[in-house]
């Protein structure tokens, strides 16, 4: 399947309807955001590094792992 086709109906096509509450809505839209965020990350990492940093991350708590996208989005950034 094709990366790009995935990423977009995985994380780019915003659909805001789909949530009346608007809590509901913004966690959604949170969890997107750092799920993309993520696996642009992954991306850049190879075959051996890929595997070590999903399995540490997929030990983490859900404020870890959002305070650990958050670092390595600032990180890659600068």
């Amino acid at each position: 399947m094709d990366r790009r086709w995935l990423r977009f109906h995985l994380f780019a096509r915003q659909c805001p309807e789909a949530f009346r509450d608007a809590n509901l809505r913004g966690r959604y839209l949170e969890t997107s955001q750092l799920a993309a965020s993520y696996t642009h990350y992954l991306d850049t990492l190879n075959g051996q590094r890929r595997l070590d940093e999903i399995r540490r991350f997929h030990s983490l708590e859900y404020g870890a792992k959002k305070e650990r996208i958050l670092a390595l989005v600032e990180s890659t950034s600068n």
